[in-house]
């Protein structure tokens, strides 16, 4: 069993302050006036920080843990994160920090499950670390107070489940909170409990115990300003809204790729026998999809199509009948999509990327899972993004079928992009091409700024 304890041989000065003196030490550590109003609040039944990136919200959840737990020394509590990877990789880690920083003695136990044990001059606090998601284990848990980390990455069905349980779990302790951090995620489950229940309730002439704290990334006055100007670089305006402002913003309906504008996005370009060609696929037996793509410096023009073909050994010929002075050059890359890697294709026992390959093309194919939300952002922000920067165009002379889809495809009741209307394949194949040059930088733990690819 792996532990970590940190030395009580000489007792820390932490060990001699009072609970009040070691709150008011949380209270002021380095913090933010967002941040203070966060953790001096310990009555309100519920609160929550929303806030954007880089305006401290792991930090503020971290403190007020260690603030709650010297409140209720002698009782237990939880920190939960969305999934056990990021308990592992983000919370433990920081929070490890924060302890030796503020010299407060602790033990960790990382097996079976995490579990630390503080130690305070008046007594000891048990703190659990899970997976928010993993909602059924919440149920044996008796707590006096409870915190979750960016809690609108998980699915808002599933987080309502979950802060319900939660909620019913804290009951012991003098000090009894449930508490969360957050970037927003569009209409989820911080703007139905924090936001709509409350405003609803009000107009009602009821109050409920629940209390919202917004911040913004720029009321962070230690960021760099590259830090915020890599933000607007790379996000579409309406991630910025909710990433840098800390607005619930809509993101999951409506059209999905809403930066693009068919005459600010036209081209007249078109593919030359010198261009390198750059090949977006999408593998659906029955209905092959991929775009062709020029790249110039920073800017991508989409220059042809391919829609409607049966298998990858049509896509080849297609691809050879029309381009054949880039394919004997050599100079044609496919980017298909992850799963034609294991699938075998309908006329040979070899798979999609092997006849590719075999046919005499580079192949950039990616080895793990590319977030749908990632890939749509990535090609939203070269649209424009936030600065107003345009850097993607298409022809839609040449690749109609695309600039329709990217004009009409739209997001389904499950606020996925929706399948149903035939535009996926292609708007698909064009996101694999783009996720793999242009990967949305990500500025948190949460999101997967760059697939593995072979």
């Amino acid at each position: 069993m792996r532990m970590k304890t940190k030395t009580m041989n000489s007792a820390p000065k932490s060990l001699n302050r009072s609970p009040q003196s070691l709150k008011q030490r949380v209270r002021t550590f380095q913090c933010l006036p967002h941040q203070l109003k966060f953790l001096a609040d310990t009555t309100t039944r519920s609160i929550s920080l929303v806030a954007g990136y880089g305006a401290g919200k792991t930090k503020s959840l971290l403190l007020k843990t260690i603030d709650l737990a010297a409140l209720n020394a002698g009782y237990k509590g939880g920190l939960f994160a969305p999934t056990n990877e990021l308990a592992y990789n983000i919370l433990i880690p920081e929070l490890n920090e924060i302890l030796e920083q503020m010299e407060i003695p602790y033990k960790l136990r990382l097996s079976p499950q995490p579990c630390y044990t503080l130690y305070f001059k008046h007594g000891s606090t048990i703190l659990y670390v899970r997976s928010f998601e993993n909602y059924q284990r919440i149920i044996g848990l008796n707590l006096a107070f409870a915190g979750v980390d960016e809690i609108d990455t998980v699915k808002s069905h599933i987080a309502r489940i979950a802060w319900k349980k939660l909620r019913a779990r804290c009951r012991s302790g003098p000090v009894n909170q449930i508490y969360t951090t957050s970037t927003p995620e569009g209409f989820k489950f911080l703007y139905e409990y924090f936001d709509k229940d409350v405003r609803e309730a009000k107009q009602k002439g009821k109050t409920l115990a629940r209390r919202l704290i917004r911040a913004k990334t720029t009321d962070n006055p230690f960021l760099k300003q590259d830090y915020i100007e890599d933000l607007y670089e790379n996000y579409p305006e309406q991630l910025v809204e909710a990433y840098v402002n800390g607005r619930f913003v809509n993101l999951t309906s409506g059209r999905v790729y809403y930066s693009y504008d068919r005459k600010e996005n036209r081209s007249d370009r078109v593919a030359k026998d010198e261009d390198a060609l750059h090949i977006g696929a999408d593998f659906n037996v029955g209905r092959m999809a991929a775009t062709v793509h020029v790249m110039e410096g920073d800017r991508s023009d989409c220059v042809g199509e391919f829609s409607g073909l049966f298998d990858t050994p049509d896509l080849i010929r297609a691809i050879q009948n029309r381009y054949p002075v880039q394919c004997n050059a050599g100079r044609v890359y496919l980017y298909p999509d992850p799963s034609g890697k294991a699938r075998e294709a309908v006329n040979a026992s070899l798979s999609d990327h092997i006849l590719l390959r075999q046919a005499g093309f580079a192949v950039y194919a990616p080895t793990s899972f590319i977030p749908i939300k990632d890939r749509v952002a990535s090609l939203n922000a070269r649209f424009c993004n936030a600065a107003g920067t345009r850097l993607t165009f298409v022809n839609d002379r040449e690749a109609p079928r695309i600039a329709e889809a990217l004009e009409q495809q739209v997001y389904d009741s499950n606020e996925m992009p929706d399948k149903s209307s035939g535009h996926d394949d292609i708007s698909d194949s064009f996101g694999y091409f783009n996720h793999y040059h242009f990967p949305i930088a990500s500025m948190t733990g949460f999101s997967t700024t760059r697939a593995r690819y072979a």
